[in-house]
């Protein structure tokens, strides 16, 4: 049977504020040993900010 992955959830923090201060996102991305893993974002019911969303598929976009 395969390895069937990890799941990394994190509720709230700093995660996806900036640009600029990835360090959660690049410590997501070194758990993976694909070179280009699968990453989901999952809004909160209550919706998130507009620039929040963007900032998460800014920085998923290219190399952290």
């Amino acid at each position: 049977m395969s390895k069937r992955g990890d799941i990394i959830a994190i509720g709230g923090g700093g995660f996806g504020r900036s640009v600029h201060h990835n360090h959660l996102e690049k410590y997501i991305l070194s758990q993976s040993s694909n070179e280009k893993p699968n990453i989901c974002f999952i809004p909160t019911a209550s919706a998130e900010e507009k620039s929040y969303i963007v900032n998460f598929y800014e920085v998923f976009s290219k190399e952290v």
